[in-house]
Formats: C-alpha cells, structure tokens, sequence
C-alpha cells in the first residue's frame, strides 16, 4: 500500500509540473510583457505558484470533504482505523501541498530566468 501511495504521490507531482511547464512555456510573451512593464521576478514567481496551487487547493478542499463522507458511510467496512483521522487527513493534504510546491518552483524558476534572458 505504501509502494502505491508513494507512486500516485509522485505521479501527482509530475502531472502538475508537466501541466504547470506547458502553460508557462506558452504564457511566455505574457510573462516577457509583464516584466517589460514592471513586474519583478517574484511576481512571476507567485503567478506560477497561484497556477499550480489554486486547483490543487481546491482538489483538496474537495476531497478532505468526499472522505469525510465516504467514511461515514464505510465505517462499518474498516477494521482499527477511524474514517477522520485528523492526523492522516492533515498528513495527506501537506504532502499534496508539498509535492504541488516542488512541482511548481521549476517551472516558476525557469519563467523567471528565461523571460528575464531575453
């Protein structure tokens, strides 16, 4: 089971750096426009981190709230485990946050050194 969370965290990962790399590759003249007029790498920073988080964020709203009722109704099928679990829900929503942060400074770093090399 371990073997298969770390996967599906890793595949995660990957599929919103690959989602967050292709949108900044194809937002680059917006970027290059908005540091023409002013903005500093930061803020390109925080634009592709608000990208890759904002749904994320929402995702997790969403499932936190789908697991706290699909546990209610599966409570009779686990065995020594509480379907609310704060620990593990708080545990598995920072290692989402986690590996969404990761995924996004790439490609956050990237906008900001390319845009700022051309």
């Amino acid at each position: 089971m371990t073997a298969f969370g770390v996967a599906a965290a890793v595949l995660a990962a990957l599929g919103v750096f690959g989602v967050v790399s292709y949108s900044v590759a194809r937002r680059g003249r917006e970027m290059g426009i908005r540091i023409a007029l002013g903005a500093t790498a930061m803020d390109i920073h925080r634009l592709v981190f608000e990208e890759g988080i904002t749904p994320v964020a929402i995702g997790i709203v969403a499932g936190l709230t789908a697991s706290l009722a699909v546990g209610r109704a599966m409570a009779s099928l686990l065995f020594d485990v509480r379907p609310s679990d704060p620990l593990v829900m708080t545990a598995a929503a920072l290692t989402i946050v986690i590996a969404t942060v990761a995924a996004c400074a790439v490609p956050a770093r990237r906008a900001s050194r390319v845009i700022l090399l051309h």
